[in-house]
């Protein structure tokens, strides 16, 4: 009986805690990530630009008159010329679309092998 007991209260405190730690793990940021090519950062790519930068965001972003409503616009170029060959096979039961969607091509702006990981519109530094 004790044994029962004692597993009422262990399987709800690990469910707990891994509730708990959910959110950070869902909203865990850029900073210190695979993504964080800023001269601190822990990718293998950090401090792709020559100069000491410490932005995290503009690899990927540029800045603009942020408001609360706008998106925050990207700072590579799109290859939207139908460039991508889709994946096909005869034993996928799926409908395969015939090009990339448009968050497929945000991931593909530096994911598709082709593009330098430092190639941004905007460089990182102060604006002139």
């Amino acid at each position: 009986m004790m044994e029962k007991r004692r597993w009422q209260v262990i399987i709800p405190l690990i469910m707990l805690a891994f509730v708990l730690t959910l959110p950070g793990l869902l909203f865990a940021g850029v900073a210190g990530s695979k993504h964080d090519f800023s001269i601190s950062g822990t990718s293998m790519f950090s401090g792709t630009f020559t100069n000491d930068d410490d932005e995290v965001c503009v690899y990927c972003h540029t800045p603009h008159a942020a408001l609360g409503s706008q998106t925050p616009l990207w700072n590579k170029s799109l290859n939207t010329a139908n460039g991508f060959t889709m994946y096909s096979s005869s034993s996928m039961d799926a409908t395969v679309p015939s090009q990339p969607s448009t968050i497929s091509l945000l991931c593909l702006s530096c994911h598709d092998g082709v593009g330098a990981i430092n190639s941004v519109l905007n460089a990182p530094g102060p604006g002139t």
